[in-house]
């Protein structure tokens, strides 16, 4: 396991020693890593999604599949830690919610949570600079405020 754990040290030390020396005014060599990273990146989320499994897989087994919590411990006191939750119970998509609400009545908030959440419909900046000026307008300024969201970046697969 010493020669894995020294491979893996030597990749970390690379990959700082790659970024460390980025010129980030060269966009070329920008892309060229970036595309890299990400190749890297999937490669090692693709190997972690099967590690998880192989945690996931003891750690049910070492719990007779039921709920609690299993350590595994590496080198140098590295530690990982599974925790598998009790079940829990979800209604289903196909149930009408409204018939079943008329079918409980008053006790329906005795067995489930009611959540509600509100968004922009699309268009409703454009919307507001149409209305006259008024009480509604201000209302609706009063209420939003704009957010500059994050570009997105995309590295291809190849």
């Amino acid at each position: 396991m010493n020669s894995l754990s020294d491979n893996l040290r030597q990749i970390r030390t690379l990959v700082r020693e790659v970024i460390a020396d980025l010129d980030p005014t060269n966009m070329t060599d920008v892309v060229d890593v970036g595309t890299a990273l990400a190749s890297v990146v999937r490669i090692s989320n693709d190997a972690l999604n099967d590690i998880k499994t192989t945690f996931r897989t003891a750690t049910l087994s070492a719990l007779h599949n039921g709920p609690g919590t299993e350590s595994f411990e590496g080198d140098d006191g590295k530690m990982v830690t599974v925790t598998v939750p009790p079940p829990s119970l979800r209604i289903l998509k196909s149930v009408d919610i409204d018939r079943l609400r008329r079918a409980l009545g008053d006790d329906f908030d005795n067995f489930f949570e009611t959540r509600v959440s509100y968004k922009p419909r699309p268009g409703l900046g454009e919307l507001i600079m149409d209305l006259p000026a008024g009480d509604l307008k201000n209302s609706l300024l009063l209420a939003l405020e704009e957010v500059d969201n994050t570009p997105r970046v995309s590295f291809p697969k190849r």
